[in-house]
């Protein structure tokens, strides 16, 4: 179960750090909006897991 939490907790963080580092500059500078939606995703539902 703790291997699991943190697994978990490293992937967040890690698709934390690609949204906001990777994803969120090529939106607003780049104007290419692809990156963000996928990464999103991503993020979104290890955040959810990570939560539960």
């Amino acid at each position: 179960m703790l291997f699991t939490l943190r697994l978990l907790a490293i992937l967040e963080g890690i698709s934390y750090l690609l949204l906001f580092g990777f994803s969120m500059p090529l939106k607003y500078w780049a104007n290419i909006r692809e990156p963000n939606i996928y990464i999103g995703y991503v993020h979104g539902f290890l955040f959810i897991a990570f939560i539960i």
